[in-house]
């Protein structure tokens, strides 16, 4: 099975999922053009490669997520609302309060 029937046979909107795949390409592009000073800089034990398998690890398990969500139903989106919005109302009132915090004392 080769890429381009892969993309072919993707359900929905494909600029969606190429979108994607490009932006995951180019932040490994960013993390490895950008990891030589921070590897120097914090720690000198791990070199360029830790940061990029790294940021490999995060996209990977990122797509995952986001296929098994493609492949869900969405009447078990419709179900999970109520419980979502009661979580996510406390979370943007947190982000909104260390967001303020932070702005008042900045770090360094």
């Amino acid at each position: 099975m080769n890429i381009q029937s892969t993309y072919q046979n993707l359900k929905g909107d494909r600029s969606v999922w190429l979108i994607v795949a490009l932006l995951s390409l180019f932040s490994l592009l960013i993390v490895y053009s950008t990891s030589g000073s921070e590897a120097y800089k914090f720690n000198a034990t791990h070199g360029t490669e830790y940061y990029l398998v790294r940021q490999l690890v995060f996209i990977g398990s990122g797509l995952m997520l986001m296929y098994t969500a493609y492949k869900m139903h969405y009447m078990v989106y419709a179900k999970l609302a109520p419980i979502m919005m009661v979580i996510a109302v406390p979370l943007l009132v947190y982000t909104a309060l260390s967001a303020r915090k932070s702005m008042t004392h900045p770090v360094g």
